[in-house]
Protein backbone atom coordinates (compact mmCIF):
# COMPACT_ATOMS: atom_id res chain seq x y z
CA UNK A 1 0.00 0.00 0.00
CA UNK A 2 1.01 3.30 -0.95
CA UNK A 3 2.19 5.89 2.05
CA UNK A 4 0.28 9.21 1.35
CA UNK A 5 2.34 12.52 1.70
CA UNK A 6 1.87 15.92 2.52
CA UNK A 7 3.01 18.95 0.54
CA UNK A 8 2.49 22.40 0.77
CA UNK A 9 -0.15 24.09 -2.02
CA UNK A 10 0.66 28.26 -1.73
CA UNK A 11 -1.79 30.64 -2.53
CA UNK A 12 -1.61 34.73 -2.32
CA UNK A 13 -4.87 36.55 -0.81
CA UNK A 14 -5.72 37.01 -4.55
CA UNK A 15 -5.39 33.19 -5.89
CA UNK A 16 -6.83 32.15 -2.76
CA UNK A 17 -9.60 34.11 -3.62
CA UNK A 18 -10.16 33.42 -7.18
CA UNK A 19 -9.91 29.42 -5.61
CA UNK A 20 -13.22 30.60 -2.86
CA UNK A 21 -14.89 31.54 -6.01
CA UNK A 22 -14.07 28.40 -8.36
CA UNK A 23 -15.53 25.08 -8.46
CA UNK A 24 -12.88 24.39 -5.99
CA UNK A 25 -11.84 21.06 -7.82
CA UNK A 26 -8.24 22.27 -9.42
CA UNK A 27 -5.20 23.75 -7.88
CA UNK A 28 -2.56 24.34 -9.94
CA UNK A 29 1.43 25.54 -9.94
CA UNK A 30 3.83 26.98 -12.17
CA UNK A 31 5.02 25.00 -15.07
CA UNK A 32 8.58 25.38 -13.73
CA UNK A 33 7.75 23.18 -10.94
CA UNK A 34 6.70 20.41 -13.78
CA UNK A 35 10.13 18.37 -12.83
CA UNK A 36 9.33 18.30 -9.33
CA UNK A 37 6.04 17.21 -9.46
CA UNK A 38 7.04 14.21 -11.68
CA UNK A 39 9.98 13.36 -9.59
CA UNK A 40 8.03 13.67 -6.64
CA UNK A 41 5.53 11.48 -8.50
CA UNK A 42 2.14 13.46 -6.09
CA UNK A 43 -0.44 10.99 -6.88
CA UNK A 44 -4.15 10.33 -5.81
CA UNK A 45 -4.44 10.11 -1.97
CA UNK A 46 -1.35 12.43 -1.49
CA UNK A 47 -2.64 15.47 0.48
CA UNK A 48 -1.88 19.57 -0.13
CA UNK A 49 -1.66 21.56 2.57
CA UNK A 50 -1.99 25.12 1.77
CA UNK A 51 -1.13 28.10 3.15
CA UNK A 52 -1.59 31.56 2.32
CA UNK A 53 1.50 34.29 1.67
CA UNK A 54 1.42 37.87 2.79
CA UNK A 55 -1.37 36.81 5.76
CA UNK A 56 0.95 34.06 6.51
CA UNK A 57 -2.11 31.23 7.62
CA UNK A 58 -2.80 27.57 6.53
CA UNK A 59 -6.52 28.16 4.83
CA UNK A 60 -6.87 24.56 3.87
CA UNK A 61 -6.65 20.96 3.06
CA UNK A 62 -6.96 19.47 -0.62
CA UNK A 63 -6.98 15.66 -1.41
CA UNK A 64 -5.18 15.06 -4.54
CA UNK A 65 -7.50 12.98 -6.74
CA UNK A 66 -5.45 12.89 -10.37
CA UNK A 67 -2.68 12.67 -12.32
CA UNK A 68 -1.06 16.33 -12.94
CA UNK A 69 -2.04 17.84 -16.41
CA UNK A 70 -1.46 20.72 -18.33
CA UNK A 71 -4.25 23.30 -18.99
CA UNK A 72 -3.59 27.16 -19.30
CA UNK A 73 -7.77 28.35 -19.27
CA UNK A 74 -7.75 31.18 -16.32
CA UNK A 75 -8.40 29.66 -12.99
CA UNK A 76 -6.17 31.60 -10.75
CA UNK A 77 -5.72 34.78 -12.95
CA UNK A 78 -7.55 36.15 -15.67
CA UNK A 79 -5.31 36.32 -17.99
CA UNK A 80 -2.32 34.41 -18.62
CA UNK A 81 -2.63 32.01 -15.82
CA UNK A 82 0.79 30.69 -14.67
CA UNK A 83 -0.58 28.14 -12.58
CA UNK A 84 -1.31 25.42 -15.31
CA UNK A 85 0.21 22.23 -13.72
CA UNK A 86 -2.51 21.24 -12.46
CA UNK A 87 -4.12 18.63 -10.40
CA UNK A 88 -7.65 17.75 -9.99
CA UNK A 89 -8.60 17.91 -5.87
CA UNK A 90 -11.42 17.38 -3.57
CA UNK A 91 -11.18 20.25 -0.55
CA UNK A 92 -10.97 18.27 2.93
CA UNK A 93 -11.23 21.55 4.29
CA UNK A 94 -11.16 25.40 3.43
CA UNK A 95 -11.22 28.31 5.72
CA UNK A 96 -12.43 31.87 5.09
CA UNK A 97 -9.21 34.36 6.17
CA UNK A 98 -10.47 35.12 9.64
CA UNK A 99 -10.69 31.42 10.64
CA UNK A 100 -7.43 30.52 8.76
CA UNK A 101 -4.59 29.56 11.27
CA UNK A 102 -1.88 31.62 11.63
CA UNK A 103 2.05 30.08 11.44
CA UNK A 104 2.43 32.62 14.67
CA UNK A 105 -0.08 30.91 16.66
CA UNK A 106 1.81 29.19 19.79
CA UNK A 107 0.81 25.69 19.22
CA UNK A 108 1.43 25.64 15.82
CA UNK A 109 5.02 27.70 16.03
CA UNK A 110 5.71 25.40 18.96
CA UNK A 111 4.73 22.14 17.21
CA UNK A 112 5.79 22.53 13.69
CA UNK A 113 9.43 20.98 12.68
CA UNK A 114 10.22 24.19 10.46
CA UNK A 115 9.34 26.98 13.30
CA UNK A 116 9.54 24.79 16.82
CA UNK A 117 13.19 26.37 17.66
CA UNK A 118 13.14 29.46 16.13
CA UNK A 119 12.66 33.12 17.54
CA UNK A 120 9.09 34.21 15.89
CA UNK A 121 10.74 37.33 14.05
CA UNK A 122 12.33 34.43 12.36
CA UNK A 123 12.05 34.30 8.52
CA UNK A 124 14.26 31.20 8.49
CA UNK A 125 11.40 28.50 8.16
CA UNK A 126 9.77 30.43 5.09
CA UNK A 127 11.99 28.62 2.50
CA UNK A 128 9.34 25.54 3.55
CA UNK A 129 6.25 27.21 2.09
CA UNK A 130 7.52 29.29 -0.61
CA UNK A 131 8.51 26.14 -2.78
CA UNK A 132 5.33 24.88 -3.74
CA UNK A 133 4.70 22.10 -4.09
CA UNK A 134 7.25 21.29 -1.53
CA UNK A 135 7.00 17.77 -0.11
CA UNK A 136 6.40 18.09 3.80
CA UNK A 137 7.59 15.97 7.39
CA UNK A 138 4.97 13.26 7.67
CA UNK A 139 4.51 14.60 11.20
CA UNK A 140 4.04 18.15 10.21
CA UNK A 141 1.67 17.23 7.49
CA UNK A 142 -0.82 14.89 9.75
CA UNK A 143 -0.32 17.76 12.24
CA UNK A 144 -1.62 20.29 10.35
CA UNK A 145 -4.17 18.20 8.54
CA UNK A 146 -5.96 17.53 12.17
CA UNK A 147 -5.38 21.21 13.51
CA UNK A 148 -7.40 22.14 9.89
CA UNK A 149 -9.88 19.73 10.53
CA UNK A 150 -10.65 20.55 14.14
CA UNK A 151 -10.63 24.28 12.77
CA UNK A 152 -13.44 23.51 10.14
CA UNK A 153 -15.83 22.58 13.09
CA UNK A 154 -14.88 24.28 15.69
CA UNK A 155 -14.30 27.68 13.47
CA UNK A 156 -12.00 29.53 16.61
CA UNK A 157 -12.16 33.11 15.11
CA UNK A 158 -8.87 35.22 14.59
CA UNK A 159 -8.41 38.94 14.25
CA UNK A 160 -9.38 39.62 10.01
CA UNK A 161 -6.15 39.74 8.33
CA UNK A 162 -5.84 43.34 6.92
CA UNK A 163 -2.21 43.23 7.07
CA UNK A 164 0.55 41.17 6.54
CA UNK A 165 4.29 40.74 6.72
CA UNK A 166 6.18 39.32 3.52
CA UNK A 167 9.50 39.43 3.70
CA UNK A 168 10.32 42.55 5.78
CA UNK A 169 7.90 44.06 4.29
CA UNK A 170 4.27 44.85 5.50
CA UNK A 171 0.98 44.68 2.90
CA UNK A 172 -2.48 45.38 2.89
CA UNK A 173 -5.15 43.13 1.78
Amino acid sequence: MAVMKYYINLFSPNTATAFTNSNRDVTGFRISRKSYVKNQGIKSGDIFICYCTKIQRFIGILEVISAPYEDNSPIFIEENDPFCLRFKVKPLVWLPFELAIPIHEDLVWNTLSITKDLPKDSTKWTYKVFSSPLRWDNADGKFLVDLLKRQAKQQTMYCTPKVGHFWGVFYEI
